[in-house]
């Protein structure tokens, strides 16, 4: 039976790589994060988020002077996202996200960061930045996620922490995707993560954290490394990467990437995962998704899922496939839809319809 579930999918999966990809250049760029995600600098709220993004009929009525800075040292954003689901244990209009943002500057060499939840998880997130080292290297202090793979806006994608469909066949839940490593809705990590640029297309991130699966340990047991290749050639740009975690027993192990081209952009990911869902069983789950842009501000979009509890046996893989369209008609605010469809053995699916409106500041 189907029922409304609201809750607060707080997350700091926020980032689409795509947009990486079209700029050449790492998520710094755009965010204060080095890893993606969170509160927008002033390049990604008035060059990007208002130029590229919006539809280009309502560019001048963006306000390009805004960055945030409330003093000369304190900068505040935000970020909320409404969504109406209707799909296989779910049905209503509910809260996603709704975040609020704080960039303090401690000095020229360093600033501190707080991204604090408003709903009732109180999910805080917040580290301190050296950002001013040698070759555009950064040190990160504080409680935030390992930078693993892409940094996509769906956490219920099997790459990250999947979602939960209610099984016609013998009415259980089927959990797909990595919960646990992924999961939006647990506490960050204590982490200690550098990043640097070691060749001008190259750049790596390497952390230790807490763990993220049995939070009663306390020691630095994580350990996640993540290295891309961004170039450009002409007109066209490509992205190349792989990352890895290891925690205790757990094993993870991916290459990500993506191409763009004109008006199209692919990305894909591809992770295996030792010991995650079951001791001594392999999981695989795969990303792939295609978008095109007839114009600036209206993005089409089909999207691949795949997971397979354990890939050493030919049955109990789950498909999903999603299309759908992004539309961001003024600056800083984004409309979703999105129909999915699920293919698994023996397993009867309904379809999922989606409608998100998203604005940040």
């Amino acid at each position: 039976m189907k029922k409304l579930i609201l809750v607060l999918c707080i997350s700091s999966l926020f980032a689409l790589p795509r947009f990486s990809i079209e700029e050449t250049t790492s998520c710094f760029s755009c965010h204060v994060n080095p890893t993606g995600g969170g509160m927008r600098n002033d390049y990604g709220s008035n060059v990007y988020n208002l130029d590229e993004l919006t539809l280009r009929k309502w560019i001048s009525n963006g306000d390009e002077d805004w960055d945030g800075f409330v003093t000369d040292h304190i900068q505040i954003g935000g970020e909320f996202r409404i969504q109406s689901f209707d799909g296989n244990v779910s049905k209503g209009t509910f809260p996603m996200q709704a975040e609020i943002y704080t960039k303090v500057d401690i000095n020229k060499n360093a600033n501190f960061y707080l991204e604090a939840s408003l709903g009732g998880q109180r999910n805080y997130e917040y580290f301190v930045l050296f950002d001013k080292l040698p070759n555009k290297s950064w040190i990160k202090i504080g409680q935030t996620s390992p930078n693993f793979g892409l940094m996509i806006d769906d956490h219920t994608s099997f790459i990250k922490s999947g979602n939960k469909n209610q099984l016609v066949s013998n009415d259980r839940d089927l959990d797909v995707g990595f919960r646990g490593l992924f999961d939006p809705m647990a506490s960050k990590p204590l982490i200690v993560e550098a990043g640097t640029r070691l060749h001008d297309n190259i750049y790596l991130t390497a952390s230790l954290s807490q763990p993220l699966v049995n939070s009663s340990y306390e020691d630095l047991v994580n350990f996640t490394g993540s290295i891309n290749y961004i170039k450009s050639f002409g007109k066209q740009s490509i992205m190349f990467g792989s990352s890895i975690l290891e925690e205790n027993n757990i094993s993870l192990i991916g290459i990500h990437g993506g191409l763009n081209t004109g008006p199209l952009v692919v990305t894909f990911e591809t992770d295996w995962v030792d010991n995650l869902l079951e001791e001594n069983k392999n999981s695989f789950a795969s990303y792939a998704q295609l978008v095109v842009k007839p114009i600036q501000g209206f993005h089409l979009l089909a999207k691949y899922d795949y997971f397979d509890h354990d890939y050493d046996f030919k049955t109990g893989s789950i498909t999903r496939y999603s299309y759908g369209m992004e539309i961001y008609p003024l600056n800083m605010f984004e409309i979703k839809l999105q129909l999915r469809k699920y293919e698994a053995e023996e397993l009867n699916f309904d379809n999922e319809y989606l409608l998100q409106v998203h604005t940040w500041f």
